[in-house]
This record gives structure tokens, C-alpha cells and sequence, in this order.
């Protein structure tokens, strides 16, 4: 449920777009430079994290890969199909290339040529690629990763540091007039839906073992 939340915020904020840009531009007297540590170190880090991530994921698939280092292959395979599905087909192949949404550095209100455009109007054919965040919906599947294959308590205990870790990465790239807050949020959650997907369909990699009733007392 939590990874429709994504969704919903991203269609919630989406009529605010411009809004929130504006506001974040007159804060900070313009947006952040690509080079400002604030964007530069989770711009990097996600990007090779993510390399190390699908190099990890595909010899995990692997027979022979020993398991103390890898995850099942099982969970291997998921990883790969849902990085390819969602980072790869949906963020970088069909949004990115097709939907044509300029970056807000781009647009007229800040100092760029071209007319904002809401997240539900794409331009199709033209250059944009605002919509939707790769660096973010890369930052998400590490956050699936752990949902995937980590035990339940396990895994609320790493959300703790992921979380956060993803939300860096979130308002670095909007700073820095990469992309709207929309493109993050519907971004994320296109990038883990594959991985959502699955799930339903092939079932959980921790199925939560049912929980037997006390036995009743005989009546004597």
C-alpha cells in the first residue's frame, strides 16, 4: 500500500508543480548548480550504486554464485526484471524519451524558453525529460530491494537509513531544477510497480507464516 502512496502524492502535488518550483527558486536565489555538494554527492552516488546494484543482481542469478554474498536467485531474477520493467522500460525508454515534459530550469519563468506543462500534458516529440526521475526511481528500487528480500524486522530497521537516503536524492534533483516534485513521487513509484507486481502475482519471498489459535481447554 505504501508504494501507491507515491503514486497519490504525485497526482496530489502535481496541480502545485509550478507553485512549489517558484517558491523553492526564490528561496534559494536560483537553483542549486550541478556542482553544489547538496546534488552532486546523491547524483553520483545513485548512479553508481545503481551499476553496482545490476552487476550484484545478475551474477546473483547465477548457479554457482555463493549465496554468502548474494541474494536466492529467486530474488535475483525479481531484481532484474523489476530494474529492467521500471527503471529501465518505463522511466528511461517510455517516459523520459516520449513524454517530452521540459525541466523546470527550462521554462520561461526561470530563465529557459520553454511553457510549463503539467505532468498530465505531455508533449510528445519534443525534447523533455523532465518526467519522470531516473536518479529517483533508481533510489526507490534500492528501497524495493530490501523490502524484497530482507525479513519484515529487518527491513523496517534499514528503512530507517533508506528513507532518508531516498528523500536526499528527491529534493537534490528538485533544488537543482531537475525535475518537478511530480516527476519524483510518480517516478519512484513506476519504479518499483514491477517489483509490486510480481509480488502480487508470484507471491512474497517471506510469506508470513499463519499464526495457529491457542488450543482450547476440554471441558471435563
Amino acid at each position: 500500500m505504501w508504494v501507491h502512496m507515491l503514486l497519490i502524492g504525485g497526482l496530489v502535488v502535481a496541480p502545485f508543480d509550478l507553485r512549489i518550483m517558484a517558491a523553492i527558486h526564490a528561496r534559494l536565489g536560483g537553483f542549486l548548480a550541478h556542482e553544489h555538494p547538496f546534488h552532486l554527492v546523491p547524483y553520483v552516488t545513485v548512479q553508481w550504486a545503481s551499476a553496482a546494484l545490476v552487476v550484484w543482481a545478475l551474477l546473483g542469478c547465477l548457479e554457482r554464485a555463493p549465496r554468502r554474498f548474494f541474494i536466492s536467485r529467486a530474488a535475483s531474477a525479481r531484481l532484474v526484471v523489476g530494474g529492467a520493467l521500471g527503471v529501465g522500460l518505463l522511466l528511461n525508454v517510455l517516459a523520459k524519451s516520449w513524454w517530452g515534459r521540459p525541466r523546470p530550469k527550462q521554462l520561461l519563468e526561470f530563465g529557459g524558453t520553454r511553457a510549463f506543462r503539467a505532468v498530465w500534458n505531455p508533449d510528445f516529440g519534443a525534447h523533455g525529460t523532465s518526467f519522470a526521475s531516473g536518479h529517483s526511481g533508481a533510489a526507490a528500487l534500492c528501497i524495493g530491494l530490501v523490502w524484497l528480500v530482507a525479513e519484515p524486522r529487518r527491513a523496517r530497521v534499514l528503512m530507517l537509513w533508506l528513507v532518508p537516503a531516498w528523500l536526499w536524492v528527491a529534493l537534490s534533483r528538485i533544488a537543482s531544477g531537475g525535475h518537478f516534485p511530480s516527476d519524483v513521487l510518480i517516478g519512484s513509484w513506476l519504479a518499483l510497480a514491477p517489483l509490486l507486481a510480481m509480488e502480487r502475482w508470484l507471491g512474497p519471498l517471506h510469506p508470513v507464516a499463519p499464526v495457529e489459535a491457542p488450543a482450547l481447554p476440554r471441558d471435563r
